[in-house]
C-alpha cells in the first residue's frame, strides 16, 4: 500500500513538473516580448530545471507515463499565460506553478519508502531546489509589485 502512495505521489510530481514546465515555456516567450532579458534567463534556467528534474524521477523511479494515468492523478488548476499578458502576471501565473510544485513535493517526500535511499536524497535534493525557485520567484513578485506602485 505504501509503495502504490508513493508511486501516486511521484506521478503527481512528474505531472506538476511538467505542468511547470508549460508555464516556464509561456514565460520565456511573454518575456522575450517585452525584451527582458535577465526574465528570459530566469524562465529558461527553471524550465531546464524542470525539465531535468522530471526526467530524473522517471529515471529514478522507473516510472512509465501514459496519458491515460496522468489524467486519473489529479485534476490541477494552471493559469494559461497569453503572450499578451504583461510581465507581473506573468511572474504571478509562476508563482502560482511554484506553490503547486512546492505542494507536490511536500506529499511525495511525506509518502517516500525511505528505503529507496539513492531516490529519497534526489527528491529531497530536487525540492530543496525547486523551494528556491519558489522563494526566487516571489522576490521577483515582490520588486515588481513594488516598482509598479512606485510608478
Amino acid at each position: 500500500m505504501k509503495n502504490t502512495m508513493m508511486k501516486e505521489s511521484i506521478l503527481t510530481l512528474v505531472t506538476a513538473i511538467e505542468k511547470r514546465m508549460v508555464v516556464y515555456k509561456k514565460a520565456l516567450v511573454s518575456s522575450q516580448k517585452y525584451a527582458d532579458n535577465a526574465l528570459s534567463k530566469v524562465f529558461q534556467q527553471y524550465y531546464n530545471e524542470s525539465y531535468a528534474f522530471s526526467k530524473q524521477l522517471i529515471d529514478d523511479f522507473k516510472l512509465t507515463i501514459n496519458l491515460s494515468a496522468e489524467g486519473k492523478i489529479v485534476k490541477m488548476q494552471q493559469d494559461n499565460i497569453d503572450h499578451d499578458r504583461d510581465l507581473y502576471s506573468t511572474i504571478v501565473a509562476c508563482r502560482k506553478i511554484e506553490d503547486l510544485c512546492k505542494d507536490s513535493y511536500l506529499d511525495a517526500i511525506r509518502d517516500l519508502d525511505e528505503t529507496f535511499i539513492s531516490q529519497s536524497f534526489r527528491l529531497r535534493e530536487q525540492a530543496e531546489n525547486q523551494y528556491m525557485a519558489s522563494n526566487h520567484i516571489n522576490t521577483l513578485l515582490d520588486c515588481y509589485r513594488l516598482d509598479s506602485q512606485a510608478v
